[in-house]
């Protein structure tokens, strides 16, 4: 392990110890950020001490100390190019996107690794597309995220689906401002992204991060469960079969027959076989030729 590599895990390790009560750590003076081929033989052990710490209940005062360390400035340069980086107060009251970037990750419940990254990483396109035009604007920092989580990825050597999550997330996140006026059609496309959960867990915490309203949140969130229920089919609980015993010959009530009771079961107001052959038998009686 080379000397500058040794310095910046431990820097790292320390400021996990200090999170967890221990020692308190030292600025960091190593010289230029590390590059994908010194950080490949220590992915592993460098990764897993960041997700400690972005997965840490301190992880809003661990980001802080990994930023007045200048131990960002060789992992993860990308991030520390956000601090001071102001926003539009009427938009994140809360201050620049370095401080809105470690609140987002702190407003995350429970996150693993996979999640925490990807909201450390939501925002990092704002830096290189900050400009004035009446207000201060981010326009495109979705797109212009993409090549610097790639580059991220490669530094680190993140899994493919931690870094397919981030760029989802960070190219997509700023489409749910819209869902109010979406036509229905492309709002269920967008929930039917199997990474939309985690999507919308992490918008969460980034709204928590910044104005806190969450009527939008709650608006897709509705919309993202009637979707899961839409989806939730349950086992049948007889058969064609079951219907014969009872006394009916095959034919169309066959069907009127078990789409009731698939009806039934979906309402919650049958559970078992039992319940289902007495529900048939209450309904459309027995012994029918």
């Amino acid at each position: 392990m080379s000397e500058k590599v040794k310095k910046v895990i431990d820097g790292i390790r320390a400021v996990l110890s200090f999170l967890n009560g221990l020692e308190e750590p030292k600025p960091l003076e190593v010289g230029e950020s590390l590059t994908p081929e010194e950080t490949f033989p220590f992915r592993a052990e460098l990764v897993e001490i960041l997700c400690e710490i972005l997965t840490h209940e301190l992880v809003y005062e661990g980001l802080y100390l990994l930023l007045e360390l200048n131990i960002l400035d060789y992992i993860l340069p990308e991030i520390k190019a956000m601090n001071g980086v102001e926003q539009p107060p009427e938009f994140h009251p809360e201050g620049d996107v370095f401080r809105h970037t470690a609140l987002t990750v702190h407003f995350l419940e429970n996150p693993d690794c996979k999640v925490a990254f990807a909201a450390l990483l939501h925002d990092v396109g704002k830096p290189v597309t900050f400009r004035i035009k009446e207000r201060i604007r981010f326009d495109g920092h979705n797109t212009a995220a993409v090549p610097l989580i790639k580059r991220i990825a490669a530094r680190l050597h993140l899994d493919s689906e931690t870094t397919r999550l981030c760029i989802y997330v960070a190219s997509e996140h700023m489409r749910l401002l819209d869902a109010k006026k979406m036509r229905s059609g492309r709002l269920l496309n967008l929930i039917k992204n199997p990474l939309f959960k985690e999507l919308l867990v992490i918008w969460r915490a980034d709204i928590l991060a910044s104005h806190g309203d969450l009527d939008d949140y709650l608006f897709i969130l509705n919309k993202y469960q009637e979707y899961c229920n839409s989806q939730y089919s349950p086992p049948p609980l007889i058969s064609g079969n079951d219907i014969i015993l009872l006394g009916y010959s095959p034919g169309p009530i066959f069907k009127e027959i078990l789409d009731a009771v698939k009806k039934a079961q979906e309402k919650g107001e049958v559970f078992t076989r039992g319940e289902a052959l007495e529900f048939i038998s209450k309904n459309f009686g027995t012994r029918k030729k």
